[in-house]
């Protein structure tokens, strides 16, 4: 699915979005698309067991480009806010430009999306994510 809308609308246009199972997914696919996106945005991110040392292997240079933005709900009961923080730490380590924010929230979609996500998307629209 990534690699048709790339090709259809260019690396540089496609963002990937996860809320927790979906983060993790959206993360993965990200890590391992060859080319730099647009942008990552995850919610409630955690990296299940051995899934970081699996990606810190097959994970492609390209992706360090790709700008994040990562927020966990600070009561979230479902997946602590450590996991969030500590998919945060992971990619700092590999070099991504991350944005972190800590929510008053529990493990809920956001029933509107928060201004700093709306200000990450619209600065990943105009390449300066």
């Amino acid at each position: 699915m990534v690699d048709a809308e790339t090709a259809r609308t260019g690396t540089g246009r496609v963002l990937l979005a996860g809320f927790s199972q979906g983060a993790v997914m959206a993360l993965v696919t990200c890590l391992l698309h060859p080319a730099p996106l647009a942008g990552l945005a995850l919610s409630a991110p955690y990296l299940p067991g051995g899934l970081a040392a699996c990606l810190a292997e097959r994970r492609t240079p390209a992706s360090t480009a790709t700008p994040v933005w990562i927020a966990h709900g600070a009561d979230d009961w479902v997946i602590p806010p450590s996991a969030g923080a500590h998919v945060r730490d992971t990619l700092l380590a590999w070099g991504h430009p991350v944005s972190w924010h800590h929510l008053p929230a529990g493990h809920t979609p956001f029933p509107a999306p928060p201004a700093a996500l709306l200000r990450f998307l619209t600065a990943c629209r105009s390449g300066r994510g």
